[in-house]
């Protein structure tokens, strides 16, 4: 007896006798699958991991923009330090100090 086109199919897509992915939420109402139940799921599986992969790829880009501004700031900075001349400041404040007089006042009048 010659098998159709069509029971071929059945017996190979349609037989449920494969065990159900681990992370399968009915495993424990349905422990077997399909073949084609295996192909959908590994495909739907496929397409989320693209999204989320599209997703940390887009945040990657807008994090590589800001740390790109975040370094032109930088340098901007390290360039207006470089010019700040802070080499006398000391001196200038000792000298400062110095300078200073204190006049105390005790509040007795004398004569």
């Amino acid at each position: 007896m010659a098998l159709t086109a069509q029971q071929v199919y059945d017996a190979v897509w349609k037989t449920d006798q494969i065990a159900a992915p681990v992370t399968a939420p009915d495993r424990a109402s349905n422990e077997t699958w399909q073949p084609q139940s295996w192909v959908k799921d590994t495909g739907n599986r496929v397409r989320a991991l693209e999204a989320e992969l599209s997703a940390v790829r887009a945040i990657a880009a807008a994090n590589n923009a800001a740390l790109k501004d975040v370094r032109a700031q930088l340098d901007a900075l390290t360039a207006t330090l470089a010019q700040l001349d802070v080499s006398g400041a000391l001196g200038a404040l000792q000298a400062a100090i110095n300078a200073t007089t204190i006049t105390l006042h005790t509040g007795e009048v004398t004569s």
